[in-house]
């Protein structure tokens, strides 16, 4: 009998929880009703998916011993209540096995209804597709779920195991010794044959993904957990722009200032609530807002609560993000209330206090930049790229390409261009023809774009930007799908100019939202291009608008056609994003809103890509032949006209590039307005370097050989790790240190050892006020000393003072001042007895790199030198002098000196014979005999 307490669950929900990164609140909501608007999968995805069904079907229903359609009237009809269907559903299965017995063939069983109990709960659904057939002496059935999908998702094989597990308990019931088994069948699957059952996919180990549903299902299980908790953890993120919850979620979590407005996880929400952190504000309170942020300010936010704060700091899974999360809470806070005393709310956008210099780079570097830098090019000359890409999904290519071009100093108008998809064939080999057009189309137009902004000029800087990375790869799958298929050096060339990397040629591609998310104060939770373009004031914005890109700013005035609203035009699950909201005794509601407070994104953004319906329905794709009801014809009206009411004039291919356009557009904004009071914060020291113009359209990173592979994995490594070093001294140095990496020393004494090597006797400094639990964070040290042949930690030392307001220690150096600090060794450390000692080798007294003007160093800074006369220290800033009662700070170093050797190899190899570099050469080469 049925636990009453139970609501019975559907198959694809459970599907859904796992494809939804086992989100919490979206099974707690599959479980019953949610107040709000809950869409159903849209039309397109839908009859998609019907169409697909019905394709797979055709292939079978032919050969097969007997079809039945579970959803035909008068088929599989059942009793409404749960436990009086089980009884009809196993005569059904048990008819439908028995006729593939006796007429020694596949019986084909669509759309079945099943319903059973899997564990401690009831759960419902029905299986796209159940085969049966005989097998030596017994039976073999066979689940099938039919996926539109390019590949098989894990949250697929879930589903089947759903359906496996309640039709091996049906079959067992009636006494079949039957084999039962699912499978997956996608848009990449080979043909199913009736006649063949081996052409029947299987889930490999079938047995554990049951055993991963069991476990879900059963009595104290996870459900269960889920089922009777009062409320429940959750994350906003992009997985949210596909559920149907989506806007619900967001409007409980404004509501109750929940912390997974802040996407933050599950686990680091848990960690704050044991702290007694439930919600935004109080996040928000544990210390004081900046005024104006700085990047290049790496200090701590001043504290509110410093005992909760070092509570917070001492839990591995917050540590030294707990500002980042603070300045975020802040940040959000600041949006919702028009003055919140812990907010320093403002309309632009406001970067994490020390977020660094970032990954873009600057457009117009200052004087003293150039002089600390090597920049080779003029402030305003870089050629901007502005890229748009909206993937069509349903036919796995490039359905869009959009563009805009412009250079600061370029007097004319911005390039901009727009390219769709001419046509949307099925025919595969018809697809790749349209494909290619688009891009080779939107790439000659790309390069006479860039040429006309350049403005003459034989060589400029050029960078792209796109506001996501799944564009970037989109573009690069779309290139890699024909390089293969059709010489063309256009192809080449973009696929090569989106390959360079900052560590082995020059950075070539920005992704705004991976900059915002790293080093910008959040606004709203969703980070995709509109929400985000909300809060982007930018007062001298390159791109034409008069400092914030407003909805008029998408009203467009055209010559030889009608104006155009792209704001409304496009409004239906695009720019319909916002909801007002109104503050009341109980918190933020959107019920009945009179007299707003304010408008907020409430469902989700988290990407730039608008409906892939509107260019089905521009492209007469998608009409009202895919409609199953009055609801979807009312949704496919809204993508095919201006105003869906009146219906008098056609949302055209036309309209469609427009809209592409005027997002690079917003995507420029964007990129301009990262910064403050008409400065951007962006990195002039990337290395940006002028291409020639004339041999852009056949740009190349040249043949690859073992020597440059192996020079190129170096150089990757290398960066990498010192990119990981800088980020680390960007800290502060209470939060360094906490990683065991760092350490602070009070210099007691110092002792020559012969004419140019040092030695430093000290004590190892954890101050109590500035640590909580001093002797935790001594343990924890992960520094050594040398022991016997092995040399100890090598480190880099610089003075570091002591704020006796804050009670902490500060060096307010930036993470490339740090770096150059003076090499040292750890001789010895006992962590105890706080003792440590260090030495200052001969090397270290005079060298470094710039020092020898013969020598080139590729994996080794420039570092200070120490000197023991304390006056001749004073006169030159490259040397330090250490002295007694000095406290100083040892950090990790960045110099390889095992990769400089390697360098020297490999810059002479081929002019050696070496007979393991030859064989791998011929590996590589498949000549290898």
């Amino acid at each position: 009998m049925i636990d009453r307490s139970r609501n019975p669950i559907t198959a694809s929900s459970i599907s859904l929880y796992i494809g939804f990164e086992e989100c919490a609140n979206y099974l707690v909501k599959s479980m019953g009703p949610v107040e709000g608007k809950e869409e159903e999968l849209s039309v397109l995805l839908s009859e998609h998916g019907e169409r697909f069904e019905q394709e797979i079907l055709s292939q079978l229903k032919s050969d097969a011993a007997a079809f039945i359609d579970a959803e035909k009237k008068g088929e599989w009809e059942l009793p409404d209540d749960f436990s009086d269907s089980l009884n009809t559903i196993r005569e059904k299965i048990d008819q439908a096995a028995t006729t593939a017995l006796e007429e020694d063939g596949m019986v084909l069983v669509y759309q079945a209804p099943l319903r059973r109990r899997i564990g401690a709960w009831p759960v419902t659904g029905n299986s796209d597709l159940i085969a049966f057939w005989p097998e030596g002496d017994g039976l073999h059935a066979h689940v099938v779920e039919i996926k539109s999908s390019k590949d098989t998702q894990p949250h697929h094989e879930v589903q089947a195991a759903v359906y496996s597990l309640m039709l091996r308990d049906y079959l067992s019931i009636s006494g079949f010794d039957a084999n039962v088994e699912a499978g997956i069948v996608h848009r990449d699957s080979d043909a199913l044959d009736a006649t063949n059952p081996s052409t029947f996919p299987s889930i490999n180990d079938l047995g554990v993904v049951e055993g991963d549903v069991n476990r879900l299902l059963r009595e104290g299980g996870r459900m269960d957990e889920l089922a009777d908790a009062d409320d429940v953890r959750y994350r906003l993120s992009g997985k949210c722009n596909y559920c149907l919850y989506n806007e619900d979620c967001f409007k409980q979590a404004v509501g109750d200032l929940d912390l997974a407005l802040l996407g933050l996880t599950e686990g680091e929400q848990r960690v704050l609530e044991e702290h007694s952190i439930e919600t935004v504000d109080e996040l928000a309170s544990l210390k004081r807002a900046p005024q104006n942020p700085k990047p290049w300010e790496y200090r701590e936010l001043d504290s509110l609560r410093e005992a909760k704060v070092q509570d917070l700091m001492n839990e591995p899974i917050i540590g030294d993000g707990l500002d980042d999360m603070v300045q975020n809470a802040q940040g959000v806070l600041g949006e919702l209330y028009e003055d919140h005393p812990l907010t320093e709310s403002k309309s632009y956008l406001r970067t994490l206090q020390g977020a660094g210099d970032g990954t873009l780079p600057k457009d117009q570097p200052t004087q003293s930049q150039y002089d600390k830098g090597d920049i080779e090019y003029e402030p305003g000359e870089m050629v901007r790229v502005y890229l748009y890409v909206r993937q069509d999904y349903m036919r796995d290519a490039v359905g869009l390409v959009a563009g805009r071009v412009t250079r600061t100093n370029y007097d004319g108008e911005p390039e901009t261009f727009s390219e769709l998809s001419e046509s949307l064939p099925d025919d595969d080999e018809e697809k790749l023809r349209v494909e290619r057009k688009l891009l080779k189309t939107s790439f000659r137009k790309l390069f006479k774009a860039i040429q006309t902004v350049a403005d003459g000029r034989d060589e400029v800087p050029i960078h792209l930007y796109f506001y996501t990375r799944s564009e970037r790869d989109w573009l690069v799958e779309g290139i890699k799908r024909h390089m293969q298929r059709w010489d063309s050096e256009s192809l080449g060339a973009v696929r090569d100019l989106l390959g360079l990397r900052q560590a082995i040629d020059q950075p070539m591609v920005g992704i705004l939202q991976d900059e915002l998310r790293e080093r910008y104060e959040l606004k709203f939770t969703s980070t995709g291009l509109l929400p985000v373009l909300e809060g982007a004031y930018f007062y001298n914005c390159t791109c034409g608008c008069d400092g914030g890109f407003t909805r008029w700013e998408w009203k467009i005035e055209r010559e030889d056609k009608p104006d155009i609203d792209l704001y409304n035009t496009f409004k239906p699950n695009f720019f319909n994003f916002r909801l007002p909201f109104k503050e009341t005794d109980e918190g933020f509601t959107f019920q009945s809103v009179q007299d707003e407070d304010g408008w907020y994104p409430v469902r989700a953004r988290f990407d730039s890509q608008f409906p892939l319906e509107y260019i089905w329905a521009a492209q007469g794709k998608l009409d009202l032949d895919w409609a199953g009801g009055d609801k979807q014809i009312n949704e496919i009206q809204q993508y095919r006209w201006h105003d869906a009411d009146k219906q008098d004039r056609r949302i055209t291919p036309d309209d469609v590039e427009l809209l592409g356009e005027e997002l690079c557009r917003a995507i420029e904004h964007v990129e301009r307005a990262l910064g403050y009071n008409n400065e951007q914060y962006h990195n002039a020291y990337l290395g940006k370097k002028p291409i020639p113009l004339p041999e852009l359209p056949s740009f190349t990173l040249g043949e690859s050989d073992l020597r440059q592979a192996s020079q190129d994995y170096i150089d990757l490594e290398h960066f990498s790790q010192r990119q990981e070093e800088l980020r680390h001294y960007a800290k502060s140095p209470r939060e360094r240190v906490r990683t065991g990496r760092t350490a602070i020393v009070r210099v007691k004494r110092t002792e020559q050892v012969g004419e140019k090597e040092q030695m430093l006797y000290g004590e190892l400094v954890y101050d109590r006020r500035e640590f909580a639990n001093p002797s935790e964070i001594a343990n924890s040290c992960r520094l050594k000393g040398s022991e016997g042949t092995t040399s100890g930690s090598r480190l880099i030392a610089s003075h570091v003072e002591w704020n006796g307001e804050k009670y902490m220690h500060e060096d307010n150096k930036t993470p490339q001042t740090i770096e150059q600090g003076v090499p040292v060794e750890v001789v010895d450390i006992d962590i105890p007895d706080r003792e440590i000692q260090i030495h200052l080798s001969e090397f270290a007294h005079g060298f470094h790199p710039g020092s020898n003007q013969y020598t080139d160093y590729d994996y080794v800074r420039e570092h200070r030198a120490w000197h023991e006369d304390k006056h001749k220290a004073g006169e030159r800033p490259y040397l330090v002098h250490f002295a007694p009662d000095d406290v100083i700070i040892l950090d990790p170093q960045t110099d390889e000196w095992t990769a400089e050797s390697g360098q020297t190899v490999y810059n002479s190899i081929e002019e050696k014979e070496v007979p393991i570099y030859e064989s791998m050469e011929q590996l590589m080469e498949g000549s290898y005999e």
